[in-house]
């Protein structure tokens, strides 16, 4: 079977497939030897015949007839030489027409092939094909003749092994040259005068000259500083009386120059080749960027050890790896001593919940955080608020940057505050209840005084005694004014200030709210407009303010009031100085004073007071400036 001849062996067609001579133009060597047989043997044709399993293929050919001279091929039922691969002999033929393995093949009568003596071409222990002479007339062969052809033949084998390492070494070459032309590395080869011979596409991007600019420029005056020239130097003079190179084989970094002028830092590696000459084979590659990192790292380390927390870094078994100043200052241990130790055998640690409860914490979240008690070299004991963060480590496996900040003043602090506040909480509950008490307490006394003056005032009294009694029942009001002001501060400092509201038909409520002040105020109300508020909180507001307009504005003016869809609002106006610009926006703040009007000093609460009840009555108190001058205090509620 086909398959079981030698002509169709994967190794040996892989043998004929390495040539190169398959697909190669005509070598001269070969044609050389097949000129020389055909003279010494005085035959018409010869042939170098390399044999694949369907074709053989003439790598040098002479007197053959067309169409097969030019063609350079023939398939194998137009081939002797076949044979001479299967057999992996000579194959001698006097009349192939006589011979009966081959006097049936085509190549008798359509190349003429009568007499043929061919001889096996070797290659690496491989049968290649077959270096043959022909003659178109019965021949007998010679042993001369034969020894001839075969010494040619032995000459066919160094030629076509030659034209094969060749082949090799230019596509060896071919291969380095796409190698170093993808080579993201600078490349970068001199000789032994210093001149650049080789310059890859990356050393045109690193350096900015371009291949055909460097090739044949001394590297020295290219890219090398002049501090390092001697160096450099120094070293090819030495390669070149024979010693060795002291660059060759290491990894070093030095500063070079780009074409702009620029300097910028590389590493490099040379290696020293000496093929009749030395060359110097250099690769090189930027790293500006890792200088930069490595400073950036410097800065972060000096950094981490001026920050005042103790920054730690240990195994998941918790040996420390990495131990900062502030860490030395927390706890008291250098850095030396505590490198390779158990953290929380050393802190004698204590944790909330259990050290399991932290592993497990940075098994799934990768993050833990919370509070810790630890030990010092001294024995005392601090609590501190403790981040820990797990992360790859450069070594392999997993490690904990530990954060720890102490907080056991703060704790303290914190704990006195609170006594503190307790303490305050305390005295402000009883300061309320007195001030509650008080306001209950002189509400009696206070209505016997303004009834009994109100009688007084109706008798028929002289008329100064009259004037007296009614400067009583002013007071009187004011006093109760004042009661109802601290009886609300009582009410929103402790939280319980609430509204029962209830429709309230407006006009009349602020006519008696006037009237109680026996103040002269002209009021505008629509007629039966109803409000929802509490009536007592109603008129507190508008009774503070008319007070505060009395104290501040020269006296109310006037109170209007419009209706809107929803909401109704009441305005008490005046015509003082107005109130401040840097005062708005704080007017209705407790403690906030009108003393810069230039008017009466009041103790700040009385317009935080009416804020706080109109909001307990889902209202609203702004004020505006009046036109021309002078103030608008709005309250504005819902309608009802």
């Amino acid at each position: 079977m086909d398959t079981e001849r030698r002509i169709a062996q994967a190794d040996r067609l892989a043998a004929v497939a390495s040539t190169g001579l398959l697909t190669l133009p005509p070598a001269p060597g070969l044609d050389r030897l097949t000129r020389l047989a055909s003279r010494l043997l005085g035959v018409p044709t010869t042939l170098v015949s390399l044999v694949t399993d369907e074709r053989q293929v003439f790598a040098s050919q002479l007197g053959l007839p067309q169409p097969w001279a030019d063609a350079g091929q023939t398939p194998l039922s137009h081939s002797f030489c076949q044979y001479v691969v299967d057999d992996d002999a000579p194959l001698v033929v006097t009349d192939a027409r006589d011979d009966e393995r081959l006097r049936d093949n085509r190549a008798i009568d359509e190349i003429g092939v009568i007499a043929y003596a061919g001889m096996p071409i070797r290659l690496d222990g491989q049968t290649l094909g077959a270096f043959c002479a022909i003659d178109g007339q019965p021949r007998k062969w010679t042993a001369a003749e034969l020894e001839t052809l075969e010494d040619l033949a032995a000459a066919v084998d160094s030629e076509i092994a030659l034209i094969k390492a060749a082949d090799d070494a230019q596509q060896a070459a071919a291969t380095m040259r796409a190698v170093l032309e993808a080579s993201h590395d600078a490349y970068v080869s001199t000789d032994a005068r210093g001149l650049v011979v080789d310059w890859n596409q990356a050393a045109e991007a690193l350096f900015g000259w371009t291949r055909d600019e460097a090739i044949g420029a001394l590297a020295t005056e290219l890219i090398i500083p002049a501090e390092h020239r001697d160096r450099y130097n120094a070293d090819i003079d030495r390669v070149r009386a024979g010693g060795r190179s002291e660059l060759a084989g290491r990894r070093m970094e030095m500063p070079v120059r780009h074409r702009d002028g620029r300097y910028f830092p590389v590493e490099y590696t040379v290696q020293v080749t000496d093929v009749g000459s030395p060359v110097y084979h250099a690769f090189l590659h930027d790293i500006s960027a890792r200088r930069a990192a490595q400073r950036q790292l410097r800065r972060q380390a000096e950094l981490i050890d001026a920050a005042p927390a103790a920054i730690i870094v240990r195994g998941d078994d918790g040996t420390i790896r990495f131990w900062n100043n502030g860490a030395e200052q927390m706890y008291g241990w250098p850095a030396a001593a505590v490198a390779g130790q158990d953290i929380h055998q050393l802190l004698h640690t204590g944790f909330p919940d259990g050290l399991a409860e932290v592993r497990e914490a940075l098994e799934t979240a990768g993050t833990w955080e919370g509070e810790l008690t630890h030990r010092c070299a001294d024995g005392h004991t601090i609590t501190v608020l403790s981040r820990h963060a797990r992360r790859p480590a450069p070594d392999g496996g997993t490690e904990v940057i530990e954060t720890n900040a102490d907080i056991t003043g703060r704790l303290l602090a914190q704990r006195e505050l609170q006594q503190r506040n307790r303490q305050l909480e305390q005295a402000n509950l009883l300061k309320l209840d007195l001030m509650g008490m008080l306001s209950h307490d002189i509400g009696t006394p206070l209505a016997a005084i303004t009834g009994y003056s109100e009688l007084l005032g109706e008798e028929p009294l002289p008329e100064f005694v009259l004037g007296l009694i009614g400067r009583i029942r002013k007071s009187a009001h004011r006093i109760d004014e004042l009661r109802h002001n601290v009886l609300a501060m009582c009410s929103l400092d402790s939280g319980t200030l609430t509204a029962c509201r209830q429709p309230v038909l407006l006009g009349p409520a602020l006519r008696e709210a006037v009237e109680a002040l026996e103040a002269d105020v002209p009021v505008d109300c629509p007629d039966g407009l109803r409000v929802l508020v509490n009536p007592a909180h109603l008129t507190q507001i508008v009774v503070n303010f008319i007070t505060n307009a009395a104290k501040y504005g020269g006296g109310a003016t006037g109170i209007t009031v419009r209706a809107g869809d929803a909401t109704v609002t009441v305005s008490v106006h005046d015509e003082g100085p107005g109130v401040p610009a840097g005062l708005r926006s704080r007017l209705f703040d407790r403690y906030t004073r009108a003393h810069e009007t230039g008017g009466a000093k009041g103790h700040g609460l009385g317009l935080h007071i009416v804020a706080s009840l109109a909001g307990a009555n889902h209202g609203t108190v702004t004020h505006r400036d009046n036109q021309p001058r002078g103030s608008v205090f709005e309250l504005t509620l819902e309608s009802a």
